[in-house]
Parts: structure tokens; C-alpha cells; sequence
């Protein structure tokens, strides 16, 4: 069923400008950013298939401090479930028995993509959006832990040529967390040596 529902998809997203990169996995140039669409889907145990995606960008710029590990396609910076993004942010998913039904649902996916990830991706493809939210409220930091959100604002900061700034930023959030568990503070410790070891 994944062949079928890959092929499905490839055609789909091809309107809409995207390329596939692998199975599932769909990507597009966009402003300062690779946006991405991602899908999975399940046998559900009640007789059908359910499917579901979440969006994406990764900025090129962020890329040398921001990711330690080696991957075949960049990682992800920020990304959202597609229906946080609908108004009351319920979860839904697009369910389907066979490649029939499957195709029933093009219109809706095509609808659902328009509407609420494309604009998203065309507005959170530039750095300068993205720094927006994350020095706003907690609400605003897409759905990225306290350890998340302050590791990639320094790493946007470095990138801007902030490195005092980014420094200081993690040195905060090193103080905040300061009686904290390691698994809080050990990924703001990783950033911050990254960051001082960077040419």
C-alpha cells in the first residue's frame, strides 16, 4: 500500500511545485529555505488506512551548527503538524480502504494543503519570521520544547552574526536550568560548545 500511496502523492504534490525525496517525502525550494511535506500513514485495526503529514523547513544557513549528524536530506528546523495549523487544531486524518478511495480523497488533501501548509511554508521559509516566533510567547515556538526553541534561536543568531548574542542566549537559559535534570541542560551545553567551536 505505501508504493501505491507514494506514486498517489508524487503526482499530487507535483502541482503544488513539490519534488519527491524519498518515500513519503516531499520537497520544495522556498525563499531561504527547503519546505518540506512529510507523510505517514497506518493500518488502522477498524479496517482502513489512515494518513496524516506534518510540514516543515530547514534553513541552509543553519545547517553547519544547528545539526551535528549526518543525514541524506536536511533536517527539518521547525515543523508543524498539518492540523495544528486548522482552526481548533483538532486531530484529523484522511482515511482510505484502497488506491479508489484513496484518490476520492485528492481534492481534500489538495484543499487542505493550499489552504493551511503552503501558506505556512511561504511565510516561515525566511530566518527572520522564524526568529519572530521564537523570541515571542511560548505559544508562538511551533511545537518545540524550551530546550529546542532557545538551541535553535542561538543558532539563528550565530548565523546573523550574533555569536555574543547566541552565547548569551544559551548562558540564560544554562542559569534558568541551572538545578535542572542534564537531559535539559545537555543539549544547550552541545549548542554552546558547537557554537564556540565554529570558524
Amino acid at each position: 500500500m505505501e508504493t501505491i500511496v507514494d506514486m498517489f502523492l508524487t503526482r499530487l504534490l507535483e502541482r503544488v511545485g513539490f519534488e519527491r525525496m524519498r518515500s513519503l517525502v516531499y520537497a520544495k525550494t522556498s525563499h531561504e529555505a527547503t519546505s518540506f511535506i512529510l507523510f505517514g500513514w497506518r493500518n488502522d485495526p477498524r479496517g482502513y488506512c489512515a494518513m496524516s503529514c506534518n510540514i516543515g523547513v530547514a534553513f541552509e544557513l543553519l545547517a553547519s551548527v544547528a545539526h551535528h549528524e549526518a543525514a541524506n536530506f536536511p533536517t527539518p528546523d521547525i515543523s508543524m503538524p498539518l492540523h495544528l495549523l486548522k482552526p481548533g487544531g483538532d486531530f484529523t486524518e484522511w482515511q482510505f480502504t484502497d488506491k479508489g478511495s484513496l484518490t476520492v480523497l485528492e481534492d481534500d488533501i489538495l484543499n487542505d494543503l493550499k489552504q493551511f501548509a503552503l501558506p505556512f511554508l511561504n511565510t516561515y521559509s525566511k530566518i527572520v519570521e522564524v526568529r519572530k516566533r521564537l523570541e515571542s510567547t511560548p505559544d508562538q515556538w511551533f511545537v518545540l520544547s524550551p530546550e529546542q526553541r532557545v538551541t535553535l534561536l542561538a543558532a539563528i543568531q550565530y548565523s546573523q552574526g550574533e555569536k555574543n548574542e547566541a552565547i548569551r542566549t544559551l548562558d540564560e537559559a544554562l542559569t534558568d536550568r541551572k538545578n535542572a535534570l542534564p537531559k535539559k541542560r545537555l543539549p544547550i551545553e552541545l549548542m554552546r560548545k558547537r557554537l564556540l567551536t565554529e570558524t
